[in-house]
């Protein structure tokens, strides 16, 4: 039942709305080890530290496109420009990739 919520299937179970669905009744431990595995707490993670120690220094660029719809002004590509140091994005959108 892909693990729905055990009070709703016995709640079905008991509407009889699901053929040949077997009779259910509330357990006292009605999690399974997935759902267990699921609960438990995560630990954070590390901030990373900047490559740069300046604004400028190192600038990540990814381009884009094209896309199958334009957009805009009938641009069909973008570039996305990432600075390492500040972490200020910029979008530019493209006609055409060069």
């Amino acid at each position: 039942m892909c693990h729905i919520n055990f009070d709703n299937l016995v709640r079905i179970s008991k509407k009889e709305v699901v053929r040949e669905m077997l009779k259910n009744s509330k357990h006292s431990n009605t999690l399974c080890e997935a759902c267990q595995h699921g609960k438990y707490t995560k630990f954070g993670f590390k901030t990373k530290e900047h490559f740069a120690s300046h604004p400028l220094e190192l600038i990540n660029i990814d381009l884009y496109g094209p896309m199958r719809q334009k957009v805009l002004n009938g641009e069909l590509c973008f570039i996305l420009m990432i600075d390492d140091y500040a972490r200020m994005i910029t979008v530019s959108f493209l006609k055409k990739k060069i």
